[in-house]
């Protein structure tokens, strides 16, 4: 949980120190449309915004599932609670699968969740022959409504016919996936002025006469539609010209014949076998074209006379082409390479190459080869030796019975010495390993807290005495639960020097504490009863829930403009007065929040965002001219609700 560390008197070690007490600390008001459970002694309360409800849960079985999108979900026996309604359901297998962005309501999110036997849209069951075991998004879980389980492709949980399972992609844009034949667009195969869309790569698609980008699509006039054909994912060519996405590479048609390309988490990569390219510029030329190859999915490059890895110059912050000095011969191919993936070493018959040492280490053992091979072995040079290691991070290892930070041997007790959270502990002391701005790494000892007690507690350290985040003690750790979090101050810009911030609310032998970190940490006894100072008062009993403000996406009838979203857009573009910059007209979008009353009114008009001079002043003026809406129903009964709505000024 550090990530600032300030230090007492030397860089060795800092000290614990007591949070700010604020008596007037309170939720803000930009946090009222969080979920909260709070579980009591007798009842469970849900929270959102301002509005409560006194559920009548098993309070023996209760929980909240982790991971939880926004606080939404709770347990018990009797089933799931999704914002504090009860669905009842087998609660085996309960597991979130995304969050989808809707488009006919705003800025809201749908979540799509499952247990073992059903599928769930927020509260309303998904019908469908779904292998629910297998079934999960299909590629941008938070921007698309593609699904797939072992069988299918499904798009909006229908079933998209004629895909092919095995060359089908995850979705480049919204609403588009490919497979080997065609692009689908909304689940069903894409077309383009009447002419059907068929794949090319991940980033291009053509039609009989056109070639379009994948994503936004636009025609590329000089691409060949009848010619063109994918290299790999980011390659295509066509009669006249390789290209990288849309871009022409210098390959003449004259070596099309000897093209070859490759990629890996450098790049992509491209040679005529004269020339290498990476992605459209040349990429060297002391390379031997006809033997290079790159190591999939490894940093490496190589060609007949080596194996080359990229080292950053400092001084001129670029990378610089280095061979690896394997002891290479006659018999070295490529066959003979290995790549452990936790250390990041290349291994090559008997020798390991390490990218942070900048070494060679040479004659390892047998043994120590099938340890390299199963991930499970890391080198470090002590004493100019080279020394087996348990690394713990980038320069924090044991070896030879010792903890070494930045290659130097520390005080800490090896035997005993063990990650706990982003921390380290062994039998007397608990540590913190920093690195600075220069990548220094140091190993600071804490004083404040028993490092013989020390626990992980969601997050945060806790000892016998108290609950700790950062370098600040918080609340007496006996009895304490976290009940849950809320968003504090995001920053609305790079020029935005605010400090995050995030809200805590616990539960400790001595009651209820609000905590509020950033930078500093502040907290707030709310004593027993937690109508004292979360900014609003909970009812101890059920709401009217005549008042209750539902959400819009989890109602069974939606509210609407009359006419429909047309209507209300038309409606906003005649009323609203654009403000103007020089005389011109600026264009932008306001974020806005209201309810919905039961008769239709508008009420409660809230401005989350605006883009400046006066706009988000004028757009409550023009919310306010608009006729009633039809109101929302939930159970065949009219309902309040809250909704967001982008108003989009100029586009």
């Amino acid at each position: 949980m550090i990530s600032h560390v300030s230090f007492a008197q030397n860089e060795g070690f800092y000290e614990i120190k007591d949070p700010i007490v604020d008596t007037s600390l309170t939720l803000q008001p930009s946090l009222y449309n969080e979920t909260l459970y709070i579980k009591t002694k007798n009842y469970v309360i849900f929270l959102q915004g301002r509005n409560q409800v006194k559920l009548k849960a098993d309070m023996k079985s209760f929980r909240i599932p982790y991971p939880n999108y926004e606080g939404a979900f709770a347990l018990d026996k009797k089933g799931i609670y999704y914002k504090g309604r009860l669905i009842k359901t087998d609660t085996t297998g309960f597991k979130i699968i995304s969050s989808l962005y809707t488009t006919n309501y705003g800025e809201e999110r749908e979540v799509i969740w499952k247990t073992k036997h059903k599928l769930f849209r927020n509260n309303i069951e998904i019908e469908g022959d779904f292998d629910l075991e297998t079934f999960t998004a299909a590629g941008a879980s938070s921007q698309n409504s593609y699904f797939k389980d072992k069988n299918c492709i499904y798009y909006d949980f229908k079933k998209i016919e004629g895909l092919d399972m095995a060359s089908v992609s995850t979705p480049i844009q919204i609403n588009a996936i490919y497979d080997k034949n065609y692009v689908y667009i909304d689940g069903k195969i894409g077309l383009y002025k009447g002419d059907t869309l068929r794949s090319v790569n991940a980033v291009l698609m053509k039609t009989s006469k056109e070639v379009l980008t994948l994503e936004f699509p636009k025609v590329i006039p000089f691409m060949d539609a009848a010619s063109i054909k994918p290299l790999s994912l980011f390659y295509s060519m066509d009669k006249n010209f390789v290209y990288y996405y849309q871009a022409k590479t210098p390959v003449l048609p004259a070596d099309f014949k000897n093209v070859k390309v490759w990629g890996n988490s450098m790049g992509a990569f491209l040679t005529d076998g004269i020339r290498i390219f990476s992605g459209v510029e040349l990429y060297g030329s002391d390379y031997d074209a006809e033997t290079f190859g790159v190591l999939p999915d490894k940093p490496f490059v190589y060609d007949k006379n080596g194996i080359y890895w990229f080292k950053l110059n400092e001084k001129e912050h670029k990378r610089v082409k280095t061979k690896i000095p394997f002891s290479y011969d006659q018999n070295f191919t490529l066959e003979n390479l290995s790549y452990n993936s936790k250390s990041r070493f290349l291994i090559c018959k008997n020798e390991a190459f390490d990218p942070s040492a900048q070494k060679v280490f040479k004659n390892l053992t047998a043994a120590q080869l099938d340890r390299a091979a199963k991930n499970n072995l890391d080198f470090k040079q002590v004493n100019g030796e080279l020394t087996e290691a348990v690394v713990f991070d980038y320069m924090l290892y044991k070896a030879n019975n010792k903890i070494y930070c930045n290659d130097k041997e520390t005080s800490a007790d090896a035997a005993a010495f063990e990650r706990i959270s982003n921390f380290y502990k062994d039998k007397n002391h608990l540590y913190y390993y920093d690195r600075d701005f220069y990548q220094r790494e140091k190993l600071l000892t804490i004083k404040g807290i028993d490092a013989q007690t020390v626990t992980n507690f969601h997050g945060f350290l806790a000892d016998k005495d108290y609950i700790y985040n950062k370098k600040y003690r918080l609340i007496k750790s006996k009895d304490a639960v976290l009940l849950d979090s809320f968003a504090g101050y995001r920053p609305g810009c790079g020029m935005d020097t605010t400090p995050i911030s995030d809200y805590f609310l616990f539960k400790n032998s001595e009651g209820y504490w609000l905590v509020l970190l950033s930078d500093t940490a502040k907290i707030k006894y709310l004593g027993n009863n937690l109508s004292k100072g979360l900014g609003f008062k909970l009812n101890n009993e059920f709401i009217d829930t005549d008042s209750y403000i539902h959400n819009t996406y989890s109602l069974e009838e939606k509210p609407e403009y009359p006419g429909g979203s047309e209507k209300l857009e038309k409606f906003v573009q005649k009323k609203f007065k654009a403000p103007k910059d020089e005389g011109e007209k600026l264009k932008g979008k306001v974020y806005l929040t209201f309810v919905i009353e039961k008769n239709g009114e508008l009420t409660n008009i809230k401005i989350l965002r605006d883009y400046g001079y006066g706009s988000g002043k004028e757009a409550i003026r023009v919310m306010k001219l608009m006729p009633k809406w039809k109101p929302a129903k939930d159970k065949g009964k009219l309902v309040r609700c809250l909704y967001t709505y982008t108003m989009r000024i100029g586009f």
